[in-house]
């Protein structure tokens, strides 16, 4: 695989449109590297951006493989990831890939999970029916983030820089909107990977203020503006299983053109090892799903929540008194959500237990 230009290997990437980060790279509009295995006449191609991979074309097997392995954990990986993100997802144009990431990242042991996009093509409700007199909606601009008093403004800072390098490249290149009570920002719609006439967004809200239909209204917003400005496909993207992801987007307008899978990698294999473990969990294999908490934990470096699931699967097999140790060792590890040990349904077995309540001080 050898460096390469947009418009050798644009054709290749085209059944993933959907996926408008891959269209901003491929404009110039966001950084990106692109890869291919033969520049002048590609047939495959690799696109690395952000902490994300992307795999087009039609893949092949042995040597070529080893070269493309060798590719991303020799130069892409350590030269491009922020280590900081803790994953990178990989993308591809076609499911015949799913067939050869275990062998390109073998030994990662990636894990699949699959996502859900909506689209957005008309405004369906004006914002200004459902905001109350309690609060002010607000575009994201200068003026606004030029006021350090009020509270929140940091989140949403990290919010802009998020798919932008700075803040000032989302304002010359994006717009956003939030609704503010007072001097509390509570919620935020931004645009992402703005691309001629389309974007995708983003939606946030401060926990204090969710379940209050802010979201929906900082999204019709954006809808708003992004329709009156000559913008014609708005995209969403969260994972499917996020329900109330997907009931905003309902809500606002969006309808579900379809789900795709990735593939997801953690940098750190002792979290890698517990998403295989959280897989076989889910369905139900608790003694394959053990093997791999135990190589998790092993490592070292596992976090509290590694604990936690593991007690899970633990008495999901009836290993009461294994599980109550973990829980323990869970909460020694920074595991702090208490509320959620004495409700999670998985630990019902436990709560008869003589030392259940040594876990609630």
């Amino acid at each position: 695989m050898k460096p390469t230009t947009p418009e050798k290997v644009a054709h290749l990437f085209e059944p993933l449109d959907y996926q408008l980060a891959i269209g901003s790279v491929l404009a110039g509009l966001t950084p990106g590297y692109l890869y291919a295995d033969n520049p002048s006449k590609p047939t495959i191609a690799l696109l690395a951006y952000q902490n994300h991979l992307v795999f087009a074309g039609e893949p092949q097997n042995g040597d070529f493989n080893q070269a493309l392995r060798n590719l991303i954990l020799e130069t892409i990986v350590p030269g491009y990831f922020d280590p900081d993100q803790g994953v990178f997802f990989i993308h591809t144009s076609s499911a015949v890939w799913h067939l050869h990431i275990d062998d390109i990242l073998a030994g990662l042991h990636p894990v699949i999970r699959q996502r859900t996009y909506l689209e957005c093509t008309h405004l369906v409700q004006d914002w200004r029916q459902l905001l109350s007199h309690d609060f002010t909606l607000c575009p994201v601009d200068r003026e606004l983030l030029s006021q350090p008093h009020l509270e929140n403004l940091d989140y949403l800072k990290e919010e802009l820089c998020s798919e932008r390098p700075t803040i000032e490249d989302f304002l010359e290149k994006s717009f956003g909107f939030c609704v503010l009570k007072g001097e509390k920002l509570a919620s935020w719609c931004l645009s992402e990977y703005n691309t001629v006439d389309r974007c995708e967004v983003g939606v946030a809200t401060v926990d204090d203020f969710q379940r209050q239909g802010l979201a929906t209204i900082t999204t019709l917003a954006l809808l708003d503006h992004a329709f009156a400005h000559s913008y014609k496909r708005i995209g969403w993207h969260c994972w499917k299983n996020n329900t109330p992801s997907v009931a905003l987007a309902l809500r606002a307008g969006f309808s579900k053109v379809h789900d795709y899978s990735i593939h997801l990698c953690a940098l750190d294999l002792a979290i890698q090892f517990a998403l295989n473990g959280d897989d076989h969990r889910s369905l139900g294999a608790y003694q394959e799903a053990k093997r791999w908490y135990e190589r998790a934990i092993s490592l070292d470096t596992a976090p509290g929540w590694v604990f936690y699931n593991t007690a899970r699967c633990l008495a999901l097999m009836g290993e009461n008194q294994q599980a109550i140790d973990y829980l323990h060792k869970a909460v020694q590890r920074g595991f702090d959500d208490l509320d959620r040990i004495h409700t999670e349904a998985d630990l019902i077995p436990l709560h008869s237990h003589p030392a259940w309540g040594s876990l609630f001080p």
